[in-house]
Formats: structure tokens, sequence, C-alpha cells
């Protein structure tokens, strides 16, 4: 039984053309995507989070597996993306390196979501 599916999104090629503009065009994408990020960002949650809760700002030039990171304004929070498109929220620093969040979301949504978009965590 065939199990694949025709999908006309996916695609190679070894013209060196081609590939430019598809790198261009990936490039204008995330320029594009840039301007919907939010430099700060506010966390309520349940119970049980009430020292991650509060606002989150965007530190300027920091990254983690490619994402921008945001950290709590005045607490241990953390906000970051994990190298498998999951947003998590960690309670300190060297979670980031390790990837323990006490909340993460629960689609692989980066980079296609900012964290404010994200509906399931």
């Amino acid at each position: 039984k065939n199990m694949y599916i025709k999908d006309s999104a996916v695609s190679l090629s070894a013209d060196d053309e081609i590939g430019n503009q598809w790198e261009a065009n990936k490039e204008k994408w995330q320029r594009d995507r840039g301007t919907t990020m939010q430099e700060r960002l506010e966390l309520r949650a349940p119970d049980g989070f009430a020292k991650l809760l509060g606002q989150y700002e965007r530190i300027t030039g920091r990254s983690h597996n490619s994402f921008p990171v945001w950290r709590q304004s005045s607490g241990p929070g953390w906000l970051y993306g994990d190298c498998f498109g999951h947003w998590h929220i960690s309670d300190n620093e060297s979670k980031l390196e390790r990837g323990i969040p006490a909340i993460k979301s629960t689609d692989m949504t980066a980079p296609f979501l900012w964290p404010h978009e994200v509906t399931e965590w």
C-alpha cells in the first residue's frame, strides 16, 4: 500500500537560480514575520505557576535555537523556543540549555506562531 501523500509544497531542485529564489523568499518571510513579534508579553496561568506570572520582555540580540528569548521583568521566568518547535517557559536560565520547561506549548508551532499566538499550552 502506498503511504505517500502528494504535496505540492514539497520540492527539490538542483538549479542554483531556483535555490537562490527560495532562499530570498525565506529571508523575506522571516523579515515579514519579525514585524509581528512582540517586545513585551504578559503570562497568565493557573495556580501552581505564580512565580512565572507577569510581564516578559524580549532580550534584544539573544536567541535560543534560532528563536527570540523573553525574560520575566520581575521574576525567574524565561520564555524560549526548543529545537522541536515548542515554546517553553522555565523558572531558571540554566534550564534553557537542558530543555526543562515548567510550561510547554502542546503543538510544535515555532517558528510559525509567536508565543502570544499559541492557544494550547
